[in-house]
C-alpha cells in the first residue's frame, strides 16, 4: 500500500453495490489509470486474506487517493447561485 488508508472491496460488492449499473471492469481500469488501485500482477483485483474468512478472496484495493485532489481528476463544478447566497450569509 503506497501511503493512507486502503479500502479492501469484495469483487462481487464492488460489482453489484458500488458499480450498480457501470461497467464494473471500465470502473476498476480508470481507477487503476488513475493510480488509486493496487493491482495484482495481471489482474484489476488482488487477492487477500480477510479475519474471519479461511481462504484468500478477490478484493478490489482502492486507495486513499481517491479523495483527494490529483492532476487527472475534472475540476469542481462551480456552485449554483442560490449556494453561494447561502454561504455568503
Amino acid at each position: 500500500m503506497p501511503n493512507g488508508v486502503e479500502y479492501l472491496v469484495p469483487a462481487d460488492a464492488f460489482k453489484a453495490v458500488l458499480c450498480k449499473g457501470a461497467d464494473a471492469k471500465k470502473v476498476a481500469e480508470e481507477l487503476d489509470r488513475r493510480g488509486h488501485l493496487r493491482r495484482g500482477d495481471d489482474r484489476l483485483q488482488v487477492q487477500q486474506r480477510m479475519r474471519g474468512i479461511p481462504n484468500p478472496i478477490r478484493v478490489c484495493a482502492i486507495q486513499s487517493s481517491i479523495f483527494g485532489e490529483g492532476e487527472d481528476e475534472a475540476e469542481p463544478a462551480e456552485p449554483a447561485p442560490a449556494e453561494c447566497e447561502r454561504e455568503a450569509l
